[in-house]
């Protein structure tokens, strides 16, 4: 008897995106917002696998390690005093005029 991965159909919907030229530029774009985050979480804060059980636990984890994550971010641009994106209308105080 043959048997297919419980995840099987996952994947097929993955492949059949990777086929969508509608889909590719999103897929492409993937690699430079979210796969950075999970490579500076294992790479710099050294994470490696789940200390906790349970999925409420595994997500205030998550949520510990994206937060910790963001205040590094907040840190180097309050370090550097410098303002990454242009101010706009609904956020009409730089950066780094709240840093000062």
């Amino acid at each position: 008897m043959i048997e297919v991965a419980p995840y099987h159909q996952a994947l097929a919907r993955q492949r059949e995106k990777q086929k969508d030229d509608r889909l590719i530029g999103l897929l492409k774009k993937r690699k430079s917002i979210v796969e950075m985050v999970f490579a500076a979480v294992k790479q710099r804060m050294g994470f490696r696998r789940w200390t906790v059980r349970g999925l409420a636990a595994v997500r205030t984890q998550w949520a510990l390690l994206c937060t910790a994550h963001n205040l590094s971010k907040m840190y180097d641009v309050w370090l550097n005093r410098r303002c990454r994106y242009p101010t706009s209308q609904n956020n009409p105080v730089p950066l780094m005029a709240i840093a000062s």
